[in-house]
């Protein structure tokens, strides 16, 4: 009875402006890719040198995060994993000590590319052309 009442009622209204209605037509996921272990993400923090004051905290907060495997665009922390031409952007005293700056440059070197990668999945999985998208 409800849904007829609001049909009937949309049936009757008047219509107002036209309203764009956002909609998710395409959905793609990506990850960077270099796979790393939660276990094995934790290991590398607990040999980090700046890491000693909160060591005997770092089990409970890896264990606790929920996440069984972390994704990184870099691959210091899995070297057996290193595609050709994927060099070590830390370190190898595993100090993680880099200017800012630098971790964004690369953080832009290497998102850009993912991110574009995956919207033209979605926009391929959506059935539509770029140009069809609107605001």
């Amino acid at each position: 009875v409800v849904l007829a009442t609001i049909v009937v009622l949309l049936l009757i209204a008047k219509p107002t402006e036209s309203k764009v209605i956002p909609t998710i037509m395409g959905v793609a996921t990506g990850n960077p890719p270099y796979r790393v272990s939660q276990q094995q993400a934790l290991g590398i923090a607990e040999k980090c040198p700046d890491c000693t004051s909160i060591r005997p905290v770092l089990g409970r907060i890896y264990g606790n995060s929920r996440i069984d495997y972390r994704y990184m665009a870099v691959p210091d922390f899995t070297p057996e994993q290193a595609l050709e031409g994927d060099s070590n952007f830390f370190s190898d005293d595993l100090a993680f000590k880099m200017p800012v700056e630098k971790r964004l440059d690369m953080f832009r070197e290497k998102s850009v590319p993912l991110v574009t990668k995956v919207c033209k999945d979605a926009i391929v999985d959506a059935g539509i052309k770029p140009e069809d998208i609107g605001k």
